[in-house]
């Protein structure tokens, strides 16, 4: 059976197959796939029915900032981790496709004198024989394995005022935020805003916060700009830590970056793509609606000409005859990457934006609300999302318009005369 995994793996102790309760049943692995998909068989014929995969098995920790990877900083060790998009499978053997959203426990041991932040709250901290913590944590809600989180260390964990119940939320969300030994108090500035854009944000769904507990965390060294992790955000360091002196330019790009990864938390992770063909919507919303966000509010900050002027640079590389649609198709592990550009995050954005203008305010946000609650902790496409556009607005054209917006490419031209 296909199962995401990779060579790390390769050290494997034991693999096994069973019901509960019942003998196991041993299996070998063979990895068939370069990007690292393995095959698994067992040594005897199974009885039809559920079953439990059992893996035992071990892997070094990562060098390249790629699946659970090592950092040190100021003398101290720590880990991180970054999945999306396909790095999971460095970290432990799994379904690892968008598609397989599913409920993960998740514990993990380390030294006492280490800190664990996961996707998760912690529900228990139990001293071993060895003198180190076994960290569990509550059970999450049905994920995709590239939106799980790790980070492991002497971390500065400030625990900052929780963000209120509100009209559309009926609870507190705990807010933390969570940087390396020794840079917890730089962390004010971007606490400080946080309540607003996730306030601001679920005012525009109309959907509460999805998870139980919000942290946002910086790495000392991050492959990105930042990750939307549920409840557990990663950021490149110098766009969490900064205070009212830091250089303007530096704030508004955390500003954006904040408030992109914020909006990633209902699209993209509460509602997350069938497969990678689509991951353009996850990153198109959030670009569209982080400025969104931001430009609410910071009305003087002239945020709101932000996603117009980010699609203007980009129309000099959709006028190429070699330009590519939106919405391309994903074939194989490897293309993954190639949807990863201005044309998903700036002409998609700005493809929102214009539809958004088309359909106006109300009628567009009322089908981003139903897209909310027909897919919430599921996964949806392309086609889903237009059909909601149309659902909520009660404009049946919307679904096709839209769709003729995403599957070609090119600069859309006007040829006007005169009479």
């Amino acid at each position: 059976m296909p199962i995401g995994s990779s060579s790390a793996c390769s050290q494997t102790l034991r693999i096994s197959l069973g019901s509960q309760g019942d003998a196991l049943t041993s299996a070998s692995y063979r990895q068939v796939d370069p990007t690292g998909v393995a095959e698994l068989t067992v040594s005897s014929t199974l009885d039809a029915g559920a079953g439990t995969l059992r893996f035992v098995y071990s892997a070094a920790f990562n060098r390249k900032l790629q699946g659970i990877y090592r950092v040190d900083d100021g003398g101290d060790a720590y880990a991180f981790s970054q999945f999306e998009a396909i790095s999971a499978r460095l970290a432990f053997p799994s379904f690892d496709e968008p598609a397989f959203k599913t409920p993960f426990d998740i514990t993990v041991t380390t030294s006492a004198d280490n800190r664990v932040i996961s996707t998760t709250p912690e529900v228990s901290a139990d001293t071993l024989a060895d003198g180190q913590i076994r960290h569990r944590f509550a059970k999450t809600q049905p994920l995709p394995t590239y939106l799980i989180a790790f980070a492991v260390g002497p971390l500065d964990i400030v625990e900052y005022e929780s963000i209120g119940a509100t009209a559309v939320r009926d609870r507190p969300i705990p807010l933390r935020g969570v940087a390396a030994r020794g840079k917890g108090e730089r962390l004010n500035y971007a606490l400080k805003d946080t309540a607003q854009l996730v306030t601001t944000l679920e005012e525009y769904f109309g959907t509460p916060y999805p998870y139980a507990k919000l942290d946002i965390i910086a790495a000392p060294d991050f492959a990105f700009g930042a990750m939307e992790n549920v409840g557990a955000i990663i950021y490149r360091e110098e766009r969490l830590l900064l205070d009212a002196n830091s250089p303007l330019e530096q704030r508004r790009k955390y500003l954006l970056t904040h408030s992109h990864e914020l909006a990633h938390q209902w699209f993209g992770n509460l509602v997350t793509p069938k497969w990678w063909t689509d991951i353009w919507l996850n990153e198109s919303f959030a670009s569209w609606m982080g400025n969104r966000a931001v430009a609410t509010a910071r009305p003087k900050q002239l945020f709101d000409r932000t996603m117009l002027d980010l699609a203007i640079k980009t129309m000099k590389a959709d006028a190429l005859v070699s330009a590519r649609k939106i919405r391309e198709p994903i074939a194989r592990n490897l293309e993954i990457w190639s949807a990863f550009d201005s044309i998903t995050y700036r002409k998609g954005g700005g493809i929102l934006s214009m539809f958004e203008n088309y359909l106006g305010d109300e009628a567009f946000r009322a089908g981003v609300r139903t897209h909310m609650k027909r897919f919430a902790h599921s996964v949806a496409d392309a086609d889903d999302f237009s059909e909601s556009l149309a659902q909520g607005s009660k404009r049946a054209e919307a679904a096709p318009a839209f769709r003729s917006l995403i599957e070609q490419p090119g600069v859309p031209l006007l040829t006007m005369a005169s009479q």
